[in-house]
């Protein structure tokens, strides 16, 4: 029998799509943040993780670092960070960013490299 888990769970912000849903407590084997940042400059310090982490952009314009690479990635590109890779990524602006990140792991294990 399926298990579900509701969006009134998870999200921090209620009129967007905005939080992290962990498989485990679902018993899937895969992790979600949804990420939504209105004004460039957000988004996450250098990390890395033991698995792909997958990422689904649905609006604006997205600065990756990916083992000191930089890579921009625009609304309707999808883009996969291989396991132990170090990355980092940025709203570039002007737009908000409304991306998907999965990760390819029932629980969320990241390693921040960043002071």
């Amino acid at each position: 029998m399926a298990e579900f888990g509701t969006r009134i769970d998870w999200p921090l912000e209620q009129n967007f799509w905005q939080g992290e849903f962990e498989g485990r407590e679902f018993g899937s084997g895969v992790s979600v943040i949804f990420n939504n940042w209105p004004h460039a400059g957000g988004g996450a310090a250098l990390h890395s993780h033991p698995y792909p982490e997958t990422f689904i952009l649905r609006a604006g314009t997205v600065i990756f670092q990916i083992a000191g690479r930089e890579v921009v990635a625009r609304r309707g590109q999808i883009l996969v960070v291989p396991p132990h890779t170090p990355h980092s990524f940025t709203n570039a602006g002007p737009d908000p960013i409304d991306m998907i990140d999965i990760h390819a792991s029932s629980t969320f294990q990241t390693q921040w490299l960043t002071g």
